[in-house]
């Protein structure tokens, strides 16, 4: 759980420096990359959350990471465009996307893995395994 609490943050960290070098050439590439990283990370819990069974999964949860990478990957069709002007209002519109999603459907599944580990604990100690 921690690893996946560290990821958002660098996530959102990545947001601000990419606000801060919007005039950099190297925009797109910034873009891409953390378009690459989301995905890995949103990857990640996903396999993660399917390992432990957590029930809402495969409903809107799944879709929301979907609309999350969707949209980071239009920002960068559209920096790509000669017609696109960058705002970066969009990028914090992309940004708070994926803040609210972190802090209002994120946080549904942290009790269910805190109380899992916690039986899956108990249950080794029982058995002698630990």
């Amino acid at each position: 759980m921690i690893e996946i609490i560290k990821n958002k943050n660098k996530v959102l960290d990545a947001f601000e420096y990419i606000k801060n070098k919007s005039n950099d050439t190297n925009l797109v590439f910034y873009l891409s990359e953390l378009t690459e990283y989301m995905k890995n990370v949103l990857e990640y819990e996903e396999k993660l959350l399917t390992k432990e069974n957590y029930p809402d999964i495969n409903n809107e949860h799944q879709k929301s990471h979907s609309k999350i990478v969707k949209n980071m990957i239009r920002l960068r069709q559209g920096i790509e465009s000669e017609y696109f002007k960058f705002d970066l209002d969009l990028l914090d519109v992309v940004k708070n996307i994926y803040k609210e999603h972190t802090e209002k459907n994120d946080e549904k599944y942290m009790p269910y893995l805190r109380i899992k580990q916690f039986c899956d604990k108990k249950e080794k100690e029982l058995n002698g395994n630990y």
